[in-house]
């Protein structure tokens, strides 16, 4: 990407796009993209024990971690969450793509996940009017494959 100067510029955090299957939702706050660890199986040939050598074993991610803004007349990530707690799992697994989009409004980077489910939902603390906090919701999401593509 190219800034206002013609130089690479960064692409910024706040910039980011949140599509789930099914659901039309705004108010995006943050996202964490989960790492992604492959486990190390060691092993030993023969007889001799000071000899080992190490193979790679599966594959594991982090939770994605999306918060949003709680809106007015917008549907709740707890209407998500609350198939999984009826034991409705297939119904709560959507696609989900979060992507990060330059000052255009174009696409840069997207992650994809398939069979995205919410394993964990949380809202923030409310407290006195004197706070002023806005309301946020987050959940924390299992999936099954994540991908990253730059379009």
């Amino acid at each position: 990407m190219r800034g206002a100067a013609g130089r690479r510029a960064p692409l910024l955090t706040r910039n980011i796009r949140i599509d789930i299957e099914g659901m039309q939702l705004g108010g995006w706050k943050r996202v964490t993209i989960p790492g992604s660890t492959t486990e190390k199986v060691k092993y030993r040939e023969g007889q001799d024990a000071g000899r080992h050598g190490k193979v790679w074993g599966q594959n594991k991610y982090g939770k994605l971690v999306i918060e949003r803004n709680l809106l007015r007349n917008q549907p709740s990530l707890w209407e998500w969450r609350k198939y999984v707690i009826d034991g409705k799992i297939d119904s709560a697994r959507r696609k989900v793509t979060v992507t990060v989009v330059d000052e255009h409004k174009n696409p840069q980077v997207r992650w994809k996940f398939s069979n995205a489910w919410p394993s964990k939902y949380s809202a923030i603390e409310l407290g006195s009017a004197a706070d002023q906090k806005v309301v946020t919701e987050t959940l924390y999401l299992e999936f099954e494959d994540m991908s990253r593509k730059t379009p």
